[in-house]
């Protein structure tokens, strides 16, 4: 029998919820705010397996999952695995799909904290995701 490929297994995580809002300023001189979702995944066996199996090497660009967050948003999402950085300074996801980040964002930011539960889907199975991300 053939090994499973690590990337080829579901992780199902526990992660923080961080919305940090950045500011940019055009060269009109006009300020734009942007909010954005970061997941990082809570301590656990699964974590360790999904990190050892996704987590890009540093210097090498984000590496793109598909996720199931079922409460509360109930979607399919995109996101990049990232290591950590200015912005979030443990390795972490950041949320690609508009839908699921607007969900979470009107959940989450009058509670300023909270935890979300979700997996990430084995890659053979993203084909599908899409349809729905």
């Amino acid at each position: 029998m053939k090994p499973v490929s690590p990337r080829q297994k579901t992780y199902s995580l526990k992660c923080k919820v961080k919305i940090q809002t950045k500011v940019y300023v055009a060269t009109s001189g006009k300020k734009y705010q942007e909010k954005m979702v970061f997941l990082i995944p809570q301590e656990s066996t699964h974590r360790t397996m999904f990190l050892d199996a996704w987590l890009p090497s540093p210097g090498v660009d984000p590496t793109e999952v598909v996720g199931l967050i079922p409460n509360p948003v109930h979607a399919y999402c995109k996101m990049a695995v990232r290591r950590s950085d200015e912005d979030v300074k443990e390795h972490h996801l950041a949320m690609l799909s508009i839908v699921a980040e607007s969900g979470l964002i009107d959940y989450f930011e009058s509670r300023k904290r909270g935890t979300v539960e979700m997996d990430i889907l084995p890659a053979d199975e993203w084909e599908k995701a899409y349809r729905s991300v």
